[in-house]
């Protein structure tokens, strides 16, 4: 995604990560237009920024540094409400110390999680076959009992535990290259 070229590495993050970022302002009480507009700003403030995003353990994760620039663009908001003033950030301002801090990191994080499982759910399961991805969702999804999922499924157990790992071992990867490796 750091290449300015690859608009297709950019038009994936979009389509990722729009959805979160909206979600997440509508979830702390935003209105659907502003909640857009903060969306599209982010996105702005990440275009302009990623070129110059170091991964460093000490600093923190990718979804740190987003949720960093998701609060600076909320507060921006919540300022330009009370107000009627825009607040500006500098650039720098979204590259400092990403971390997130009570309440409110949690509910991104939550927010986060869910929604990354979610879009490797979806590009995961074309992968699978309807039945394999059956006993997953059983399974795993909805936590059922591997016996109970093989005697309705009319399959053995032993199937239902292969399909459930190869399965996740394919939602793992696709978690992992969601959640971090979409900036490199």
């Amino acid at each position: 995604m750091r290449n300015p070229d690859d608009d297709e590495a950019w038009q994936d993050f979009v389509r990722v990560y729009s959805p979160l970022i909206y979600n997440y302002c509508r979830s702390r009480h935003v209105q659907a237009q502003d909640a857009a507009d903060i969306t599209q700003e982010v996105l702005l403030r990440v275009n302009r920024a990623i070129a110059s995003f170091e991964y460093s353990s000490k600093r923190g994760l990718f979804r740190d540094w987003l949720a960093r620039i998701v609060r600076n663009e909320l507060s921006r908001y919540v300022g330009k409400k009370r107000t009627g003033t825009t607040v500006q950030h500098s650039q720098h301002e979204f590259l400092e110390e990403p971390g997130a801090s009570g309440e409110d990191g949690s509910l991104w994080q939550e927010h986060f999680q869910q929604h990354i499982l979610n879009v490797a759910l979806e590009r995961t399961k074309p992968q699978f076959e309807t039945v394999t991805w059956r006993l997953f969702t059983q399974a795993w999804v909805e936590q059922k009992n591997a016996a109970d999922v093989a005697e309705e499924q009319s399959v053995g157990v032993d199937q239902v535990y292969v399909a459930k790992s190869r399965v996740l071992k394919r939602l793992r990867q696709e978690v992992s290259r969601l959640a971090e490796e979409n900036i490199g």
